[in-house]
């Protein structure tokens, strides 16, 4: 069942539009990521879906209640829809039990008190309930803000940047903690970030933003494994691009090989196409056919990643075990894992 709908809305300021046409849904209990880099649009869309920003066209709706259309909003405080934002905005003279049941004034004091410390429960912070926000961590005042947007079991959730003023390892394992708490609540959310890791970690499914349209809508998984264009390709994890021309037998000759690519549009015999390489694709192989050097690595822990120097000067990744470890200007025999490759068109 659908419970959030975006029906080719536009948003602008006097004549610079921020997005235009804006079309998707969000099923009830889904997690989805609005992904893109700064500029995108990405938090103008949450931003009009909370009620802080006015649209021009379209309509907005949860469930069967119009939100927004032109020159009509409902207020942010009638929409049934809880906000966590980028720097948390806890009161920092109330304890922590008293910020989550700040929102929660028409309730009975009984009422308010018992889901306060229900939603604190939830978050794993009930021992911390009379502490105040400077006496926490940056995760465990994400946690509050968390309860606190909670606590008015709103229909739908919305997350501005939520892990960007954490660090990185905190911020990946947050990232899963606060999946499996809206999981487990069955809340329906939509996080905006600029960073993959949270959106790949948070999410159902992403839509990709570029210049205000949204490029790609799909799985974590296909959206990294198949773009849709070379803005995601680029865009989402790590990827070279190899030059590869069309044989008539509709496979690819590349440097690294005769590949069998997705159908590209509007490609004919011996066009030029650019084969996307992951990392995760070139695996080493003692009686592989492919030789390349080490020229630069990056130490990333469990694993390590390479930067390999084809004989034609082209570059790919190989995300290794850190363990053997491989020396600079070191040659290594390779092969390219077995799948259809994702490939796009040369102008």
């Amino acid at each position: 069942m659908t419970l959030l709908s975006l029906a080719h809305v536009t948003c602008q300021y006097a004549q610079h539009v921020v997005f235009e046409n804006l079309s998707f849904d969000i099923a009830a209990g889904e997690l989805i990521c609005l992904l893109g880099p700064s500029g995108c649009g990405k938090t103008t869309a949450l931003r009009a879906i909370a009620g802080f920003e006015p649209i021009t066209q379209g309509i907005i709706r949860l469930q069967d209640r119009i939100l927004s259309k032109p020159q009509q909003m409902l207020a942010p405080e009638q929409r049934q829809i809880g906000m966590v934002f980028q720097d948390y905005a806890l009161f920092p003279h109330l304890t922590v039990l008293d910020n989550v049941r700040f929102g929660l004034r028409t309730l009975p004091r009984a009422e308010r008190l018992a889901r306060a410390r229900h939603f604190l429960a939830v978050v794993g912070l009930s021992d911390y309930a009379q502490r105040y926000p400077h006496e926490l961590s940056g995760g465990q005042q994400q946690r509050v803000a968390l309860a606190r947007a909670l606590a008015p079991q709103p229909a739908m959730l919305l997350l501005d940047e939520p892990f960007s003023n954490l660090d990185v390892d905190l911020r990946e394992r947050l990232s899963v903690e606060v999946r499996d708490i809206l999981k487990n609540q069955g809340i329906t959310a939509l996080l905006v970030t600029h960073d993959q890791h949270e959106a790949f970690a948070l999410s159902d499914k992403i839509g990709v933003m570029s210049a205000g349209q949204i490029v790609q809508w799909d799985t974590a998984f296909t959206i990294y494994h198949h773009p849709a264009n070379r803005f995601v390709a680029n865009f989402i994890g790590q990827s070279a691009l190899i030059r590869g021309q069309r044989l008539p037998n509709g496979r690819v000759m590349t440097e690294l090989g005769e590949i069998t690519v997705a159908a590209v549009e509007n490609t004919c015999n011996g066009q030029w196409l650019d084969v996307l390489i992951r990392p995760d694709d070139v695996v080493i192989d003692p009686h592989g056919s492919l030789h390349a050097s080490i020229e630069q690595r990056a130490f990333k822990g469990a694993d390590t990643l390479y930067t390999l120097r084809l004989p034609s000067g082209d570059r790919v990744y190989c995300l290794l075990p850190s363990q053997p470890h491989y020396a600079l200007n070191e040659v290594l025999t390779l092969r390219l894992v077995d799948r259809e490759w994702v490939a796009f068109a040369v102008d």
